[in-house]
């Protein structure tokens, strides 16, 4: 059956992603490259080659490989906000939003799907100057006020999710309250105990973030952490929500519940980014006595 389509290259596209998202970069990569050669503007190509970098920590190499100038004119709707999300120019381990450049908000602008603000929310306020403050804000109302058209659709799961935090980043509480309604019902209704179960403490663990209630952040989404997995998405668009639990549990100063999550994010790449390892929890009890 593969034989039968060695020549389409949306097809080899699509298995090159289901290959990095199964942690088989080598081949994810070298069928996505197979994939470009035959036709350059196939979208899913780009965005499993676009994942093995990040995946592999290789944000320089993904850059210069990335066909950027050419992604808003041919990329899906479904793969265009999440191309330009999952770049390695606008990772947000570098502890920055500086990444977001004009064609990601093109393309937020333009897109039939929900704004997808991967890899920026942990990343608002703390050291940033007034001017780097401001455009953050703008850059939030703007995803906002894209995710308030979206509260009377069903989504997926994991577009709840991403409409939630544009909701709740942009400072839009009458419309993230009014969301964060809808699924509690939702969640009353359903035979999918992931909504109840883990979507709603999700959102709810994002409020409390984007609220600066740390400690709140981190009690509601420290017992989700290992069932992430069922909202759906890539494990780099999943990374956002365990790195925001990371990043509450730092500011908590939670030290000894923050020290494995961060051990375990720095194991994760070669490169984890410059935000993670200039960051150290306090010395734990354990370790001061010792």
């Amino acid at each position: 059956m593969v034989d039968a389509f060695e020549e389409d290259s949306f097809v080899l596209g699509l298995h090159a992603f289901s290959l990095e998202e199964n942690r088989r970069f080598d081949e994810g990569l070298a069928l996505a490259e197979r994939a470009m050669a035959l036709n350059p503007k196939d979208a899913w190509a780009v965005h499993a080659m676009a994942h093995v970098h990040y995946e592999r920590g290789d944000n320089a190499r993904g850059i210069e490989a990335l066909p950027r100038a050419s992604i808003p004119a041919i990329i899906s709707d479904t793969s265009r906000i999440t191309c330009s999300g999952t770049s390695p120019s606008c990772t947000w381990p570098r502890g920055a939003t500086s990444g977001w450049s004009a064609s990601s908000r093109a393309c937020s602008a333009t897109s039939r799907s929900p704004p997808d603000p991967t890899f920026r929310m942990p990343c608002r306020s703390r050291g940033s100057s007034t001017s780097s403050a401001i455009r953050t804000r703008a850059r939030w109302q703007h995803l906002g006020a894209a995710a308030r058209g979206w509260l009377d659709l069903p989504l997926l799961l994991f577009h709840d999710a991403h409409v939630a935090m544009a909701l709740a980043a942009a400072g839009d509480w009458p419309s993230a309250e009014l969301q964060l309604d809808r699924l509690r019902q939702r969640g009353k209704k359903t035979r999918n105990a992931t909504l109840p179960e883990v979507l709603v403490p999700l959102i709810e663990g994002l409020h409390a973030f984007a609220r600066g209630e740390y400690r709140a952040a981190v009690e509601r989404l420290e017992p989700i952490d290992a069932r992430i997995v069922e909202v759906g998405g890539s494990h780099a668009q999943r990374e956002l929500f365990h790195d925001t639990l990371l990043a509450a549990a730092l500011r908590a100063e939670l030290y000894d519940r923050a020290r494995p999550l961060l051990d375990r994010r720095l194991g994760k790449r070669p490169n984890p980014g410059h935000y993670w390892t200039t960051v150290r929890p306090a010395p734990s009890s354990e370790s001061t006595r010792a």
